[in-house]
């Protein structure tokens, strides 16, 4: 199960990266990027709703390892969106500033969810088997948290939020990337002894892996586990 599945997400990553050098507009590379992943997630969603696991080993790795790999980027996908509907068009400090409260947003999401970014980052597993098991038949799920379709079958309490900080920690690193393009636009601009940048900080200086950008309006996909390092990285730009 695990790497057929890990083997679908190879394919959805080819393809991602495929509609990236498509030649079509940044609106269009989202929401083509999303149509691919709701595709595959759909594809999955419908397998395992029909689908017994051999074991609650492998009931856990779905939900907790697997499941958020697509739907992540889903999230992803309708963070970046509705940045490009609303960010401001003109590279100035009204750019920055929007910018700058989409950092805080991510931030104070980090912030509500901590308790379950340090259980997670820990790889603590004590709670995995409530957290990452199927709902029961009678449960609710939140449909508001969830950006793609689900059903009881095909969700457990907690992989929506694994999701979710996948997305947020992706889209941090597009905000701050964003940020260096205002802010150099800017400094061409500004008088010399005027600052608007507020000393931001190099990607270079982030220390995670963004990829090689070049003049590319959306990043690629980082590459994302469990590892401690990143997890300090993630929390650390948030601060």
């Amino acid at each position: 199960m695990k790497q057929a599945l890990l083997q679908q997400y190879r394919a959805l990553s080819g393809e991602l990266h495929a509609v990236r050098f498509a030649g079509m507009s940044a609106l269009e590379i989202v929401e083509e990027s999303f149509a691919r992943a709701m595709d595959h997630w759909n594809s999955i969603r419908r397998w395992v709703e029909g689908y017994t696991f051999t074991g609650i080993k492998e009931e856990i790795i779905f939900f907790r390892d697997i499941k958020p790999l697509f739907t992540s980027i889903l999230d992803y996908c309708v963070l970046q969106y509705g940045s490009l509907l609303f960010c401001p068009a003109e590279e100035n400090a009204e750019r920055i500033l929007y910018w700058k409260k989409e950092r805080k947003r991510v931030q104070l999401f980090f912030t509500a969810e901590e308790k379950f970014c340090t259980y997670y980052f820990s790889h603590n597993n004590s709670m995995d088997d409530s957290y990452f098991v199927r709902l029961r038949e009678e449960a609710m799920i939140p449909r508001m948290q969830r950006s793609y379709p689900d059903g009881n079958r095909s969700a457990s309490t907690h992989d929506h939020l694994v999701a979710k900080v996948r997305a947020m920690g992706q889209y941090l690193v597009y905000i701050d990337y964003q940020l260096q393009l205002s802010s150099t636009a800017i400094s061409r601009l500004a008088p010399a002894d005027q600052d608007l940048t507020m000393s931001m900080p190099t990607l270079k200086e982030k220390k995670i892996n963004t990829g090689d950008y070049g003049n590319m309006l959306l990043p690629e996909w980082t590459a994302f586990n469990r590892s401690s390092m990143w997890a300090m990285s993630i929390m650390s730009n948030t601060g």
